[in-house]
C-alpha cells in the first residue's frame, strides 16, 4: 500500500535515485510516458514494460492498430484529452465518445494519490466494470 521514499516526478511515484532497479521492489508496471532521457528511453512517446526498475525491459512507440484501414496509426500521449465511452457488456466500444474534452489535470492531481473507479447503486443488486485502458496520467 505503499512506497516509501518513492519520488512522484521521473519516478512515478514508484522508486527513488537509490531503490530503482532493486530487485525486492516487486514492482511490475506499463509504462505510458513521454520522455525520461535518464532512463534510456526509445523516443518521448513510447510504451514499456518495466520489473523493479524504471529502465524498460522492452519498449516501443505508440502507433495502434486500425483493423478498419488495415494499418498502424500515430498516438500522441500527451494529448489533453478526456474520453467517456459506455456500452453494455460483449458489445464493441462505441466510436464516438459519450463525453469529450480537453482537460489539463496536473492542478489535480498530487505528488502522491490513489488513483481508482468507484460506482454505486441503490436498493437493487447490481455489478460495475470497468473494461478500459487509462491511456495517459499525468
Amino acid at each position: 500500500m505503499g512506497f516509501p521514499g518513492a519520488v512522484a516526478s521521473q519516478y512515478l511515484g514508484l522508486f527513488n535515485e537509490t531503490n530503482n532497479g532493486d530487485f525486492s521492489n516487486h514492482v511490475f508496471a506499463i509504462e505510458l510516458e513521454i520522455l525520461s532521457p535518464e532512463f534510456t528511453d526509445i523516443n518521448d512517446n513510447h510504451v514499456g514494460i518495466d520489473v523493479n526498475n524504471l529502465k524498460s525491459i522492452e519498449s516501443t512507440p505508440v502507433p495502434y492498430y486500425s483493423s478498419k484501414e488495415g494499418i498502424n496509426k500515430s498516438l500522441h500521449l500527451i494529448k489533453k484529452q478526456l474520453n467517456v465511452t459506455l456500452a453494455p457488456l460483449y458489445y464493441p466500444k462505441p466510436g464516438i465518445p459519450l463525453l469529450s474534452t480537453s482537460l489539463e489535470l496536473s492542478s489535480i492531481f498530487m505528488d502522491s494519490m490513489y488513483v481508482g473507479f468507484s460506482s454505486s447503486i441503490g436498493a437493487i443488486i447490481s455489478s460495475h466494470y470497468i473494461l478500459a485502458k487509462c491511456k495517459n496520467w499525468v
